[in-house]
Protein backbone atom coordinates (compact mmCIF):
# COMPACT_ATOMS: atom_id res chain seq x y z
CA UNK A 1 0.00 0.00 0.00
CA UNK A 2 1.36 3.42 -0.94
CA UNK A 3 0.12 6.53 0.79
CA UNK A 4 0.96 9.98 -0.56
CA UNK A 5 1.00 12.67 2.09
CA UNK A 6 2.14 15.92 0.59
CA UNK A 7 2.20 19.57 1.46
CA UNK A 8 0.85 22.16 -0.94
CA UNK A 9 3.37 23.04 -3.62
CA UNK A 10 5.55 19.96 -3.20
CA UNK A 11 6.91 18.49 -6.43
CA UNK A 12 7.16 14.71 -6.76
CA UNK A 13 8.68 12.46 -9.42
CA UNK A 14 8.10 8.79 -10.16
CA UNK A 15 10.60 6.65 -12.04
CA UNK A 16 9.35 3.64 -13.99
CA UNK A 17 5.62 3.82 -13.26
CA UNK A 18 4.83 2.68 -16.78
CA UNK A 19 1.15 2.31 -17.63
CA UNK A 20 0.15 2.24 -13.95
CA UNK A 21 1.91 5.09 -12.15
CA UNK A 22 1.36 5.50 -8.42
CA UNK A 23 1.60 9.30 -8.75
CA UNK A 24 -0.48 11.62 -10.95
CA UNK A 25 1.40 12.53 -14.15
CA UNK A 26 1.26 16.03 -15.57
CA UNK A 27 0.29 14.62 -18.97
CA UNK A 28 -3.03 13.65 -17.36
CA UNK A 29 -3.46 16.96 -15.61
CA UNK A 30 -1.84 15.87 -12.35
CA UNK A 31 0.81 17.65 -10.32
CA UNK A 32 3.60 15.06 -10.59
CA UNK A 33 6.29 14.10 -13.07
CA UNK A 34 6.27 10.48 -14.26
CA UNK A 35 9.16 9.20 -16.36
CA UNK A 36 9.93 5.81 -17.87
CA UNK A 37 12.18 4.24 -20.47
CA UNK A 38 9.35 4.21 -23.00
CA UNK A 39 6.07 5.99 -23.59
CA UNK A 40 3.18 4.10 -21.96
CA UNK A 41 -0.63 4.34 -21.98
CA UNK A 42 -3.25 3.13 -19.53
CA UNK A 43 -6.26 0.92 -20.33
CA UNK A 44 -8.19 3.97 -21.55
CA UNK A 45 -5.43 4.82 -24.01
CA UNK A 46 -4.24 7.90 -22.12
CA UNK A 47 -0.53 8.57 -21.95
CA UNK A 48 0.96 7.99 -18.50
CA UNK A 49 4.58 9.07 -19.07
CA UNK A 50 5.52 12.76 -19.15
CA UNK A 51 8.86 12.10 -20.84
CA UNK A 52 11.21 9.20 -21.43
CA UNK A 53 14.56 8.72 -19.77
CA UNK A 54 17.26 6.06 -20.08
CA UNK A 55 17.89 5.07 -16.47
CA UNK A 56 21.31 3.72 -17.45
CA UNK A 57 22.46 7.19 -18.52
CA UNK A 58 22.90 10.59 -16.89
CA UNK A 59 19.65 12.55 -16.66
CA UNK A 60 21.19 15.66 -18.20
CA UNK A 61 18.97 18.72 -18.37
CA UNK A 62 15.79 16.64 -18.35
CA UNK A 63 15.90 16.75 -14.54
CA UNK A 64 17.37 19.80 -12.83
CA UNK A 65 19.41 19.72 -9.65
CA UNK A 66 17.45 20.30 -6.43
CA UNK A 67 14.14 20.12 -8.33
CA UNK A 68 11.98 17.60 -6.41
CA UNK A 69 10.74 17.19 -2.86
CA UNK A 70 10.39 13.41 -3.16
CA UNK A 71 11.01 10.56 -5.59
CA UNK A 72 9.41 7.13 -5.96
CA UNK A 73 10.57 4.05 -7.86
CA UNK A 74 8.58 0.81 -7.62
CA UNK A 75 10.39 -2.29 -8.99
CA UNK A 76 12.81 -0.23 -11.06
CA UNK A 77 16.35 -0.59 -9.71
CA UNK A 78 16.61 -4.28 -10.62
CA UNK A 79 16.10 -3.37 -14.30
CA UNK A 80 19.16 -1.10 -14.36
CA UNK A 81 22.59 -2.50 -15.21
CA UNK A 82 24.52 -3.26 -12.02
CA UNK A 83 27.31 -1.13 -13.46
CA UNK A 84 24.94 1.86 -13.70
CA UNK A 85 23.00 1.63 -10.42
CA UNK A 86 25.44 3.88 -8.49
CA UNK A 87 25.15 6.51 -11.21
CA UNK A 88 21.34 6.31 -11.18
CA UNK A 89 21.22 6.75 -7.40
CA UNK A 90 23.58 9.72 -7.62
CA UNK A 91 21.37 11.31 -10.27
CA UNK A 92 18.26 10.81 -8.12
CA UNK A 93 20.16 12.40 -5.24
CA UNK A 94 21.08 15.36 -7.46
CA UNK A 95 17.47 15.88 -8.52
CA UNK A 96 16.15 16.03 -4.95
CA UNK A 97 16.02 19.17 -2.87
CA UNK A 98 17.86 19.21 0.42
CA UNK A 99 15.80 17.15 2.85
CA UNK A 100 14.08 15.40 -0.05
CA UNK A 101 13.00 11.79 0.35
CA UNK A 102 13.34 8.84 -1.99
CA UNK A 103 11.42 5.58 -1.67
CA UNK A 104 12.33 2.41 -3.53
CA UNK A 105 10.37 -0.82 -3.62
CA UNK A 106 12.14 -3.81 -5.10
CA UNK A 107 13.21 -7.41 -4.73
CA UNK A 108 15.21 -8.63 -1.77
CA UNK A 109 17.30 -11.14 -3.71
CA UNK A 110 18.70 -12.63 -0.53
CA UNK A 111 15.20 -13.62 0.57
CA UNK A 112 14.24 -14.64 -2.96
CA UNK A 113 17.02 -17.22 -2.97
CA UNK A 114 15.97 -18.52 0.44
CA UNK A 115 12.43 -18.93 -0.89
CA UNK A 116 13.57 -20.73 -4.05
CA UNK A 117 15.80 -23.07 -2.06
CA UNK A 118 12.90 -23.89 0.25
CA UNK A 119 10.88 -25.30 -2.67
CA UNK A 120 11.18 -28.78 -4.10
CA UNK A 121 10.91 -27.77 -7.74
CA UNK A 122 11.46 -24.86 -10.09
CA UNK A 123 8.47 -23.25 -11.78
CA UNK A 124 7.59 -20.11 -13.70
CA UNK A 125 7.14 -18.01 -10.59
CA UNK A 126 10.78 -18.39 -9.67
CA UNK A 127 11.86 -17.59 -13.22
CA UNK A 128 9.90 -14.35 -13.23
CA UNK A 129 11.08 -13.52 -9.71
CA UNK A 130 14.74 -13.85 -10.62
CA UNK A 131 14.87 -12.71 -14.24
CA UNK A 132 11.79 -10.53 -14.82
CA UNK A 133 8.80 -11.17 -17.06
CA UNK A 134 10.93 -10.77 -20.23
CA UNK A 135 7.85 -9.66 -22.17
CA UNK A 136 9.80 -6.73 -23.65
CA UNK A 137 13.56 -6.07 -23.70
CA UNK A 138 13.66 -3.61 -20.80
CA UNK A 139 11.62 -5.90 -18.52
CA UNK A 140 14.56 -8.06 -17.47
CA UNK A 141 16.49 -8.09 -14.21
CA UNK A 142 20.08 -6.89 -14.47
CA UNK A 143 21.13 -6.64 -10.85
CA UNK A 144 20.40 -8.03 -7.40
CA UNK A 145 20.07 -6.45 -3.96
CA UNK A 146 20.10 -7.36 -0.31
CA UNK A 147 19.22 -4.95 2.50
CA UNK A 148 22.92 -4.51 3.24
CA UNK A 149 23.92 -3.81 -0.34
CA UNK A 150 21.20 -1.24 -1.02
CA UNK A 151 22.05 0.63 2.18
CA UNK A 152 25.72 0.74 1.16
CA UNK A 153 24.86 1.98 -2.34
CA UNK A 154 22.59 4.71 -1.00
CA UNK A 155 25.19 5.85 1.51
CA UNK A 156 27.79 6.06 -1.24
CA UNK A 157 25.36 8.17 -3.30
CA UNK A 158 25.07 10.64 -0.41
CA UNK A 159 21.81 9.61 1.25
CA UNK A 160 21.24 9.38 5.00
CA UNK A 161 18.56 8.22 7.46
CA UNK A 162 18.14 5.02 5.42
CA UNK A 163 15.51 2.50 6.50
CA UNK A 164 14.77 -0.92 5.03
CA UNK A 165 11.70 -3.04 5.74
CA UNK A 166 9.69 -5.92 4.24
CA UNK A 167 7.17 -5.25 1.49
CA UNK A 168 4.47 -7.51 0.13
CA UNK A 169 3.06 -10.83 1.23
CA UNK A 170 4.81 -13.70 2.97
CA UNK A 171 5.68 -16.61 0.69
CA UNK A 172 6.17 -20.25 1.48
CA UNK A 173 6.25 -22.24 4.69
CA UNK A 174 9.30 -20.29 5.89
CA UNK A 175 7.27 -17.04 5.86
CA UNK A 176 9.84 -15.37 3.64
CA UNK A 177 9.07 -11.88 2.34
CA UNK A 178 10.83 -11.55 -0.99
CA UNK A 179 10.50 -7.79 -1.53
CA UNK A 180 11.61 -4.76 0.45
CA UNK A 181 10.84 -1.07 0.80
CA UNK A 182 13.70 1.37 1.25
CA UNK A 183 13.51 5.03 2.20
CA UNK A 184 16.34 7.54 2.40
CA UNK A 185 16.85 11.29 2.64
CA UNK A 186 19.14 13.80 0.98
CA UNK A 187 20.92 15.63 3.80
CA UNK A 188 19.86 19.14 4.73
CA UNK A 189 19.91 21.35 7.80
CA UNK A 190 16.57 21.14 9.57
CA UNK A 191 13.76 18.60 9.42
CA UNK A 192 13.41 16.28 6.38
CA UNK A 193 10.37 16.59 4.16
CA UNK A 194 7.51 14.08 4.53
CA UNK A 195 6.02 13.97 1.05
CA UNK A 196 5.82 10.18 0.86
CA UNK A 197 4.88 7.61 3.44
CA UNK A 198 5.40 4.02 2.44
CA UNK A 199 3.63 1.10 4.08
CA UNK A 200 4.29 -2.57 3.41
CA UNK A 201 1.15 -4.46 2.53
CA UNK A 202 0.22 -5.28 6.09
CA UNK A 203 3.61 -6.81 6.88
CA UNK A 204 5.76 -4.18 8.48
CA UNK A 205 5.51 -0.49 7.90
CA UNK A 206 7.92 2.36 7.45
CA UNK A 207 6.86 5.82 8.41
CA UNK A 208 8.76 9.07 8.16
Amino acid sequence: MIQIRRKEGEKLIEFGGGANPKLSPQCQGGPDVCVDVRVCHNAEGKQTVDFTLDFNELFGDKISSNEFDAALAVFVLEHISWRKVPQFLSEVHRGLKGGGKVVFIGPNTENQMKYILSKNEWDGDEGSMMFGDLDYPENSHKTAFSPRSIVKLLQEAGFENIKVGPYGLELGELKIQTDMVVEAFKPVQGTPQNALEMLGEGVGSIQS
